[in-house]
C-alpha cells in the first residue's frame, strides 16, 4: 500500500492491483487500483462474476475524485468521480495500455462491457488515461434518491385523499369564485357573489372550475389544481437544474423544493402564486438556452418557448411573473457581459409572444368591464409597487427576511455554505486573473460559470425586486424558492465530489448537525405551543409524538457523521414526508376548523331556512358561501351573507329580529362592549360565538 496526500482531501490509501481483495473492507477515503480487465468485465480479481449492481462500481460509490501530479503516479489507480448517477473510472500509467486495448475491443465486440456505457482513451503528459462512465450501477445515492422521490410524491397525493376544511381568507374566496364560474358559465369575468373580482387573472380560476366540474363541489376539487401546480413546480425545478448542471443535481433540487416549508404549504392551499412557479422556471431556462444555442433556429425555438411561458405567467399572476424572470436574467446578462443586441432582440420577441398569448383574455375582460385595465395595471401593479395604496402596502422593508429564513427550511440552512463556496470560487478566479503572465489574455474571464450566476441572480434578484416593492405578501416569494433549492443541491453535489474547500465543508457539516439537532427540542416545544393555542382541537398526546419525531432526526445525523451526505439527505427527505403525513392526518384537520367557516355553514344548513341576514365579524366569508352553495342552500342575495368589521360597524342593537352574527372567539370581548347583551341570545359553535337578535 502507498500513502499519499492530496490537496483538500485527508490522507488516502491506494491499494495496488494485487491487493484489491482488501478493498471492500477499506474506508471511504480509499482509492483502489485494479487491472482494467476487471473494470470491463465487471468482476472482482478472484474471478467470481459480479454484476453491475454488486461489483466494483458499487464498492467505489463513495470515493472522491482526485487529481494527482506526475510524480505521485507510481502504481495503477482507479478513482470514482461522481457524475450524475454513475462514476468515472480513471486508470493511469502506460503499463496498462495493452489491457486498455483489450477492454475497448471487448466492448466493441459486445463482450463483458455491459456496465461501461461510454469510454475514451486520451494521451496526457504522464502516460495514458482511460476513462469509462458507469451508467448501470446500483449506487447508494440512486437508491435513496428514487426512494425519496416516491415518498415526496405522496405529499401531493395524500391531501387529495384526505381533504380538510377550506381556509379563509384566500382559499375560500378563490373556491367560491371558481364555483360561481361553473354555475354561471361566465369564464371571462370572475365574480364573487355576483360582483366582478379583478384582483387576480383568470388561469387558476379556469383550472379550479375544471376540477370542480369533474370532481364535484368539494375540497378535493378546490385543491387539486394547487397540488398539480406544486408538483409541476418541483418537476420543472428538477428539469431546470438538470439542464444547468447534471441529472443528480436536478433530482436533488426537485426533492428539496417540494419538501421546503413554504412551497410545501402553499401547494396544499388554493392560491395563485403556486401556479406561477412552473411558468417562471421554464421561462428562465428557455432564455438561458436561447443564448447558448449553436444555431439561430434553435435559439429562436427557445425564445418562442420563453414567450409562451411569459404569457402563461401573465394569465396566472399578471406582470409580476414577467418581472421575476426579466430581473434575474437581465442581471445575469449584465454581470456576465453578454448583454448584446441579440439578447435584447430575443427578450423583445419573447415579450411580444407572451403578449399575444395573454392578450385575448385581457382584451375580452376589458371589453366587458371598461375600468378593468386601469385598475389592474395602474392601481394594482404600478401604484401597488411604488406606493402604499394597496392592502399589503404598509409592510416594513425587512418583511421578507424572516419569511425567507423560515420558509426555506430545512434546505435554506445550507445557503450560507453555498454562498461561501461561491465566494471561494470567485476568489480563485480573481487569483487566476491576477497571477496570469498576460492578464489581458484572460480579461474576459467570467466571474462565475453562467449557470451559477443565473441561479444566484434568480434568488437574490427576485428577493431584492420584491423587497423594493411597497406591497408585500409572503406568497409573492414563491418563484424564488426553486433557486434556493438548486443552490443547496449544487452544494451537496460539490461536497460529494470533494470540490468544496475545508471551510465550506465544515460550515455545511455544522448546518447539517444543527438541522438534525434543533428538532429534538423544537418539535415538542412547537407542539406544546399549539396545544395551548388550540386546546380543544388537538389530541393531548401530541407532545409525545413530537418528541418521537424529533428523535428520528438522529438517523440523518448518523448518516452525516458517517460521511454519507446523500444517505443523510435521503433520510431527511423521508423524515420530512413522515412529518407531513403526521400533520396532515393528526393536526391539520382540527386546526383548519379554526380558520374555516365550515362548521358555521353546517349550522346554517341544518336550519329550516336561512336567517334573513348573517353577519360574519372580522373574518372573510368565502368558505361559508362555498359550503352553502355546495349543499344546495345558496344565499338569495349578496346582502343575506355579509362580512362586517369593527372599523365600519352597523348599529348592532338596531338590527332586525332573527339576524345572526358570527363572532370569532378572539374578538368576542370587543364585540360585547358594543352591544346590549339583553337583546341577543348566544350559542357557542366551534371557533365562533353566535349571537341571534331577539
Amino acid at each position: 500500500m502507498v500513502m499519499v496526500r492530496v490537496a483538500g482531501i485527508s490522507p488516502a490509501t491506494f491499494v495496488a492491483a494485487g491487493q484489491f481483495s482488501r478493498c471492500p473492507s477499506l474506508t471511504h477515503r480509499t482509492a483502489c487500483a485494479v487491472p482494467l480487465k476487471f473494470v470491463a468485465e465487471g468482476r472482482k480479481p478472484s474471478g467470481e462474476p459480479r454484476g453491475g449492481r454488486n461489483g466494483l462500481f458499487s464498492a467505489l460509490k463513495h470515493w472522491p475524485a482526485v487529481q494527482l501530479s506526475q510524480a505521485s503516479l507510481d502504481i495503477p489507480q482507479v478513482f470514482a468521480d461522481k457524475a450524475g448517477f454513475g462514476q468515472k473510472l480513471i486508470l493511469s500509467t502506460k503499463s496498462m495500455a495493452a489491457e486498455q486495448d483489450e477492454a475497448v475491443n471487448g466492448r466493441k465486440n459486445g463482450q463483458g462491457g455491459s456496465d461501461v456505457v461510454q469510454s475514451v482513451a486520451k494521451p496526457v503528459a504522464f502516460g495514458t488515461v482511460f476513462s469509462g462512465e458507469i451508467g448501470a450501477t446500483d449506487s447508494g445515492e440512486k437508491s435513496w434518491l428514487l426512494y425519496a422521490w416516491a415518498l415526496a410524491l405522496i405529499i401531493y397525493i395524500l391531501p387529495a385523499l384526505r381533504p380538510f376544511p377550506l381556509l379563509d381568507p384566500d382559499e375560500g374566496l378563490h373556491a367560491s369564485i371558481a364555483q360561481e364560474m361553473v354555475e354561471t358559465g361566465d369564464f371571462i369575468t370572475p365574480t364573487f357573489q355576483g360582483q366582478p373580482f379583478f384582483d387576480k387573472p383568470i388561469l387558476f380560476f379556469w383550472c379550479q372550475a375544471t376540477t370542480l366540474s369533474l370532481f364535484g363541489m368539494n375540497e378535493t376539487g378546490v385543491r387539486l389544481p394547487g397540488l398539480l401546480f406544486g408538483l409541476l413546480g418541483a418537476v420543472t425545478t428538477a428539469f431546470v437544474a438538470s439542464r444547468l448542471f447534471d441529472r443528480r443535481t436536478g433530482l436533488v433540487a426537485g426533492l428539496m423544493y417540494m419538501t421546503t416549508i413554504l412551497p410545501l404549504a402553499l401547494a396544499q392551499s388554493a392560491v395563485h402564486d403556486v401556479a406561477l412557479v412552473p411558468w417562471t422556471n421554464i421561462a428562465l431556462l428557455a432564455f438561458w438556452e436561447s443564448r447558448r444555442s449553436d444555431t439561430a433556429k434553435s435559439s429562436w425555438r427557445w425564445t418562442l418557448l420563453a414567450g409562451v411561458m411569459l404569457g402563461g405567467a401573465c394569465l396566472t399572476k399578471g406582470l409580476i411573473g414577467v418581472a421575476l424572470v426579466g430581473v434575474p436574467y437581465g442581471l445575469t446578462l449584465i454581470l456576465s457581459r453578454r448583454l448584446t443586441f441579440g439578447a435584447i432582440a430575443s427578450g423583445v420577441a419573447a415579450l411580444t409572444i407572451g403578449a399575444v398569448v395573454a392578450a385575448p383574455w385581457y382584451i375580452a375582460i376589458s371589453l366587458e368591464n371598461p375600468g378593468f385595465a386601469y385598475y389592474y395595471f395602474v392601481e394594482r401593479h404600478l401604484l401597488g409597487y411604488v406606493t402604499t395604496t394597496q392592502t399589503h402596502g404598509t409592510r416594513k422593508w425587512y418583511y421578507y427576511l424572516p419569511i425567507v429564513l423560515a420558509g426555506s427550511l430545512p434546505w435554506g440552512m445550507f445557503l450560507p455554505a453555498a454562498a461561501w463556496d461561491t465566494l471561494g470560487r470567485l476568489r480563485d478566479r480573481w487569483t487566476t486573473w491576477r497571477s496570469a503572465a498576460n492578464p489581458s489574455s484572460v480579461k474576459r474571464l467570467d466571474p462565475l460559470p453562467n449557470e451559477h450566476l443565473l441561479v444566484w441572480m434568480w434568488f437574490l434578484g427576485g428577493v431584492l425586486f420584491l423587497t423594493v416593492a411597497k406591497s408585500k405578501l409572503f406568497t409573492y416569494l414563491s418563484p424564488v424558492f426553486p433557486a434556493m433549492a438548486i443552490l443547496s443541491a449544487v452544494l451537496f453535489q460539490r461536497l460529494a465530489m470533494a470540490k468544496t474547500s475545508r471551510v465550506t465543508s465544515r460550515l455545511t457539516g455544522t448546518m447539517a448537525i444543527l438541522l438534525c439537532l434543533i428538532p429534538l427540542a423544537g418539535f415538542p416545544a412547537g407542539i406544546a405551543y399549539a396545544l395551548r393555542r388550540w386546546p380543544q382541537q388537538l389530541p393531548s398526546d401530541l407532545v409525545a409524538w413530537g418528541a418521537l419525531l424529533g428523535s428520528l432526526t438522529l438517523i440523518p445525523l448518523a448518516f452525516w457523521l458517517w460521511h454519507r451526505p446523500f444517505r443523510s439527505l435521503g433520510a431527511s427527505l423521508a423524515l420530512t414526508g413522515l412529518i407531513f403525513m403526521g400533520v396532515l392526518f393528526s393536526v391539520l384537520p382540527s386546526v383548519a376548523l379554526g380558520f374555516s367557516a365550515k362548521q358555521l355553514a353546517q349550522h346554517l344548513r341544518a336550519l329550516p331556512e336561512l336567517p334573513p341576514q348573517v353577519l360574519v365579524v372580522e373574518e372573510r366569508i368565502g368558505s361559508l358561501i362555498f359550503y352553502l352553495r355546495a349543499n344546495g342552500r345558496p344565499p338569495k342575495s349578496a346582502e343575506q351573507i355579509k362580512f362586517a368589521e369593527f372599523d365600519h360597524p352597523p348599529d348592532w342593537n338596531k338590527l332586525a329580529s332573527g339576524i345572526e352574527i358570527a363572532v370569532p372567539h378572539r374578538v368576542v370581548k370587543r364585540f360585547e362592549r358594543q352591544i346590549d347583551e339583553d337583546l341577543f341570545s348566544r350559542q357557542a359553535l366551534g371557533h365562533y360565538q353566535l349571537y341571534r337578535r331577539r
